[in-house]
């Protein structure tokens, strides 16, 4: 069994001493956790990412281990999903310095390569050319033929060497919303955007997609993106039935996370063509805010009730009243934290949010946080953390290593599909990383393999099977 870092142990312990009788519906103000429980008592069981992402409403060898039963690869949560049990995906930026061989590859079954282009006529084309495609990083680079180099080599190599990760090509991201509503509005433009991401995918060996489109508004783009799901669903498996043997390549939906947002979409009618939602449960709050406030919480604090903007459990509890299989639900995780300059505490006006790192606007990576100054703070009713700085008078929350990990024993306890994370170059090294907590509360992550034969690519090294040769 693997070991969980002394945060979360300590998370924990800190969580029972907190737990006081609550006359919220009874509720209990800790998680009511115990070190030899195998489960956790759940109540009512970008480029940077804009303020408005997700909400627009205004290893310790030494630590003890906790053993948490993981969901069973034979359970019916599973039943006729493409996984085995859960996924951990991270959302790994073309724009970062981490190189594919560097991203935790134990601990994650898939990677998210954020982002591909849309174009309005549909065409689907690469985000970044030069570390997509050209850029000639790493050794035993093929010499002859028409071959593939930058980050789809390396994401080749990485495939092969671990047949466990599934690569998925993001589309879209805040910001791109025109190009791909104008593709998903004809015929024509769904046709091309399917036939597009088919050979895109297929040339370049992954395993799917992952669409971000932020946001559908309109009714015709209700409409409009079941249609572009399924043309694109449809062309996948006529590819796959035809040169993969029928293997199921995926189709994952950046899904949103603001009631506005949500209850825009016709969920019933996009979900036989997602195999996956991914809840963007984060930026609740942020610079656009009214007050200071939890950008990722779990559930409503009873201590901070003007910081809880919305809570994830509120959130997947909506996604689920749609009648989407919990398998198929991912709970997002933020590793960066929004900043809030000029304020007394949680729940009180602010003025501004600084210019964050590389003027982010406020967005601070969770790899440097808390800030120097800052004491980390935590609230184990709403499951969330903040860090404030006196002299600063600054404001920043975020998720922690308790935090995450108490997300992955509600991810277990609702069986619901996994966690995803961005972005992969934000995260700490070692017994601090989300990413690695979070894998090792799932203790068995699914061993659906990817596919490493695309007989049809444009690439000699891709198709050939050989990106060293």
């Amino acid at each position: 069994m693997r070991s969980l870092p002394v945060a979360a142990i300590s998370w924990l312990l800190a969580a029972q001493a907190a737990a006081v009788p609550s006359p919220l519906n009874g509720r209990s103000a800790g998680y009511g956790l115990s070190l030899n429980a195998t489960s956790t008592r759940v109540r009512g069981a970008c480029p940077a990412r804009s303020p408005t992402a997700s909400a627009t409403i205004p290893g310790d060898t030494s630590a003890p281990s906790v053993p948490i039963g993981a969901p069973n690869p034979s359970s019916s949560a599973f039943i006729g999903n493409p996984d085995d049990g859960p996924v951990s995906s991270l959302y790994y930026s073309n724009t970062g310095a981490l190189e594919p061989q560097d991203l935790p590859l134990d601990n994650i079954n898939r990677i998210m390569y954020a982002f591909g282009v849309v174009a309005s006529d549909g065409t689907v084309s690469a985000g970044n050319v030069e570390k997509d495609l050209t850029e000639k990083a790493g050794t035993n680079l093929p010499t002859s033929g028409n071959n593939v180099y930058g980050r789809v080599r390396q994401l080749n190599l990485v495939k092969r060497a671990n047949r466990h990760v599934k690569v998925l090509l993001s589309l879209g991201g805040w910001g791109n919303n025109g190009p791909i509503s104008a593709a998903a509005s004809s015929e024509t433009g769904r046709h091309q955007f399917a036939t597009s991401v088919v050979k895109l995918v297929t040339d370049w060996g992954f395993d799917g997609i992952d669409l971000d489109w932020e946001y559908v508004t309109t009714q015709a783009e209700r409409d409009n993106v079941i249609l572009l799901l399924k043309a694109t669903r449809e062309a996948f498996d006529t590819y796959s039935a035809q040169n993969a043997g029928g293997y199921r390549f995926l189709i994952t939906y950046a899904s949103p996370a603001g009631a506005q947002n949500y209850e825009a979409l016709n969920i019933q009618g996009m979900d036989p063509y997602v195999d996956t939602w991914n809840l963007m449960t984060y930026d609740f709050a942020g610079g656009w805010s009214q007050v200071t406030a939890f950008q990722s919480n779990l559930y409503p604090s009873l201590t901070y009730p003007k910081a809880t903007v919305t809570s994830t459990d509120t959130i997947v509890k909506y996604y689920l009243s749609q009648g989407i299989a919990p398998s198929k639900l991912h709970v997002g995780l933020p590793l960066y934290g929004h900043a809030f300059d000029n304020t007394t505490g949680l729940g009180e006006s602010f003025n501004g949010t600084g210019p964050g790192e590389d003027n982010q606007g406020g967005n601070w990576s969770y790899k440097d946080l808390p800030r120097p100054g800052a004491k980390e703070n935590n609230d184990f009713d709403a499951v969330a953390a903040w860090s404030y700085d006196p002299v600063r008078k600054e404001i920043i929350t975020y998720d922690n290593v308790g935090s995450a990990y108490t997300k992955a024993l509600y991810i277990l306890s609702e069986n619901l599909g996994g966690a995803f994370f961005w972005e992969a170059n934000d995260d700490k090294h070692g017994n601090g990383s989300l990413v690695d907590t979070v894998a090792r509360s799932f203790l068995q992550l699914s061993t659906s393999q990817n596919l490493l034969s695309y007989p049809t690519s444009k690439y000699d090294n891709i198709r050939s099977g050989s990106p060293t040769s």
